[in-house]
């Protein structure tokens, strides 16, 4: 029950997106899936400037009218474990 409501057992989540340790400007968010408990977002965008040694940040949240959204998870992927060729 991730709203913490009794009966409402679905999410609402979307995924923030940036490079870490960049200015909050060179951040994305992905639309909400609405009560979804294995969301799928295929969303596609690009980061300007990228450098050998970034990494993205994901974080996933549960929308929330009510309250703060709540952190569902994070993961940090370094760029060269996806872009080997280079920018």
């Amino acid at each position: 029950n991730t709203d913490g409501k009794a009966g409402h057992d679905l999410s609402e989540p979307y995924c923030v997106c940036e490079i870490a340790g960049r200015p909050l400007a060179q951040r994305i968010q992905t639309a909400v899936v609405k009560n979804g408990l294995a969301p799928t977002w295929n969303h596609r965008t690009s980061f300007k400037g990228c450098l050998p040694g970034e990494a993205l940040s994901f974080k996933v949240f549960d929308r929330d009218v009510e309250k703060n959204d709540e952190l569902l998870g994070a993961a940090t992927l370094e760029i060269c474990q996806f872009c080997t060729t280079g920018f």
